[in-house]
């Protein structure tokens, strides 16, 4: 069986000078890889396709039988890197705290530790005045878009 690590190792190596960065790497009981890697602009087709031949190329098939898939995360995915905070400055976000707090605004800045919103006006508090919020990522469960139709 294939090891998560050394399929993270090859991507990283593959990834090495290029604008793309690994989100995450999963490798299942029966030897299918999940690659998903990201960049700050929009991962192209090629660029899945590089890394693929990569690691094709680096896996002994009379040894490992495998399925492979590299993709970019769907934009439903949460987040699981802090540049995708910072990619998606400006666009609204829904957040889940680890102890289960939910907040909803507009993304307007972030680091590599922390990020701010502006919450979102609702009926509720279109009144009121409310400050941005500063969360930290380490504090955080879950961060998505919220996709407009």
């Amino acid at each position: 069986m294939l090891k998560k690590e050394f399929i993270t190792s090859l991507v990283n190596q593959a990834l090495n000078g290029t604008e793309n960065y690994l989100i995450e790497v999963k490798v299942s009981a029966k030897n299918k890889i999940t690659i998903l890697i990201e960049n700050d602009k929009n991962v192209a087709i090629k660029d899945c396709v590089e890394i693929s031949r990569f690691v094709e190329q680096s896996i002994d098939r009379e040894k490992e039988d495998f399925e492979l898939e590299v993709s970019s995360p769907g934009i439903d995915q949460p987040f699981k890197h802090y540049r995708q905070y910072m990619k998606n400055i400006g666009r609204n976000v829904e957040v889940l705290t680890n102890n289960g707090e939910t907040f909803t605004g507009k993304l307007v800045k972030s680091d590599d530790k922390t990020f701010e919103i502006e919450p979102l006006k609702t009926k509720k508090n279109k009144d009121k005045n409310i400050d941005n919020l500063l969360l930290e990522i380490k504090n955080i469960k879950q961060t998505k878009l919220i996709i407009n139709i």
